[in-house]
C-alpha cells in the first residue's frame, strides 16, 4: 500500500469515529446513581444493625457487673440494697466501690440512676423481701433478699437477671 492510500484509510476511519458519540448517556448515569444509592442504603442500615447489636451486648455486661456486685454486697450484708440505695451516689462509692460509675447508665441513657420499672435508656433495679413485698432500711421494711435487674434490648425484649439467693 503506498501513503496515498493509507491517508485515505485513516481519513474513513477517523471520520467514522467522529460520527459516533463519545460517553455516557443520561440512562447510564442515572443507573449508576441508583446503583450507588442502593448500596449506601445497605451500609447504613447494615451498619446500624451492628450498632444495636454493640449496645444490647453493653446492656447485657452491665446487667451482669450489676449482679455481681450485687451479690458481692449480698454475702457481706446478709440482704440487698434498696433501690433509694443504690442511687445514691455516695452510697455506691462506699458499698461498690468494684463498679465503674457507666455500669450503671444505659448506652442509650442520660442517667445513671437505675428505676423501679424494666423501661428503654435506663435499666432497672426491682429489689424485694422474702415475701416478695416492699423492702429496704429507708421504709423501715423488711430487708431486702431478692431482686430482679433489666436491661430492655433494642433489638426487641430484655434481658433480665435475678439474684441467686
Amino acid at each position: 500500500m503506498n501513503t496515498a492510500s493509507n491517508n485515505r484509510y485513516r481519513r474513513a476511519g477517523n471520520s467514522s469515529r467522529s460520527a459516533s458519540r463519545s460517553g455516557f448517556t443520561t440512562i447510564e448515569l442515572m443507573l449508576v446513581v441508583v446503583i450507588i444509592v442502593i448500596l449506601g442504603a445497605l451500609i447504613i442500615s447494615t451498619r446500624a444493625g451492628v450498632q444495636q447489636k454493640q449496645r444490647d451486648s453493653v446492656r447485657e455486661r452491665d446487667i451482669k457487673e450489676l449482679r455481681d456486685g450485687l451479690e458481692g454486697y449480698f454475702a457481706t450484708n446478709n440482704q440487698y440494697p434498696s433501690l433509694k440505695n443504690l442511687n445514691d451516689a455516695d452510697w455506691r462509692q462506699t458499698h461498690l466501690k468494684a463498679l465503674e460509675g457507666d455500669v450503671f447508665r444505659d448506652p442509650r441513657g442520660n442517667d445513671d440512676k437505675l428505676v423501679g420499672k424494666a423501661q428503654p435508656k435506663a435499666y432497672a433495679y426491682m429489689p424485694t423481701s422474702a415475701s416478695g413485698g416492699e423492702c429496704g432500711e429507708d421504709k423501715g421494711q423488711q430487708p431486702c433478699t431478692r431482686y430482679t435487674l433489666t436491661a430492655t434490648l433494642e433489638g426487641g425484649g430484655a434481658y433480665t437477671k435475678g439474684s441467686l439467693n
